[in-house]
Order: structure tokens, then C-alpha cells, then sequence
């Protein structure tokens, strides 16, 4: 599957449905909004999230947003209105926040891939110094 393809939500129920069968997809990265970690052509593994509330900081998520398919970074998780919202950003912009989405918006987390330790300190380090950690 790539992620640039168009998803609705009805199509995001069924891969969700086919990676909890199947216990892992693989993908392959369109845009290079998470570069150096994953460039475009890149194939990633895609797990199901068992448990939404074990998702940290960090956690590379694929998740739709108006019919798109995005692998970003989880930076924030929160509750609106009872329904628990996720907050990402992308390696290209790590000062900058997603729109959040629900739970039934995400598709996976990735398998294999995670943003490095230095990298994490010096984007914490970043928003601190803005005030938005």
C-alpha cells in the first residue's frame, strides 16, 4: 500500500480490520516528511495499536486526514469532548503540530523505525525553549 493513495473512513475500517487479522502491512513512504528517518520509496511495517493508551511520544504513526494517509511522529495525546485525540508532527516540521485525529483515524503504528534518541532531545529541546513542550 502506498501512503499517498486516497482512504475514506470506510476504507481505513477495513485496513484496520485486515492489519489486526494479519498482524503487520507493509507501506511504502511517498513524501519525505519524516526524513532522514524514512524517505520516500521507503518501506515501512505497519502494526496494529492494540491499545490506544500505550502510544508515547515519539510513536511513528500512519493515520488519514481528509482522505490522505500521513506517517508522522505522535506528539501529544489528549481528550476532547471524551474521545481521546492524538496531536502529531513530522521530522520536517517538528515545531509544528498536526491536526489532531481520533482514534478512528489511525491506522497503525510503524514497526522497525524509531526516531533517534539525540534527535528527540534537541526537537523537547526546542519546543522548551519556545514553550510549547
Amino acid at each position: 500500500m502506498d501512503l499517498e493513495a486516497a482512504i475514506d473512513s470506510t476504507t481505513c475500517e477495513h485496513f484496520r480490520a485486515l492489519l489486526g487479522k494479519v498482524g503487520s502491512l507493509q507501506c511504502r513512504v511517498m513524501t519525505d516528511s519524516m526524513a532522514p528517518l524514512l524517505a520516500p520509496g521507503d518501506r515501512i511495517v505497519l502494526e496494529p495499536v492494540s491499545s490506544f493508551g500505550t502510544l508515547r511520544r515519539f510513536d511513528i504513526l500512519v493515520f488519514r486526514y481528509r482522505e490522505r494517509l500521513y506517517c508522522h511522529f505522535l506528539w501529544n495525546r489528549s481528550r476532547f469532548g471524551g474521545e481521546m485525540t492524538f496531536t502529531t508532527r513530522s521530522l520536517k516540521e517538528p515545531l509544528k503540530d498536526d491536526v489532531p485525529v481520533g482514534v478512528g483515524e489511525i491506522l497503525g503504528r510503524v514497526r522497525g523505525r524509531a526516531i533517534p534518541l539525540l534527535t528527540r532531545l534537541r526537537i523537547i529541546a526546542l519546543n522548551l525553549l519556545r514553550g510549547t513542550a
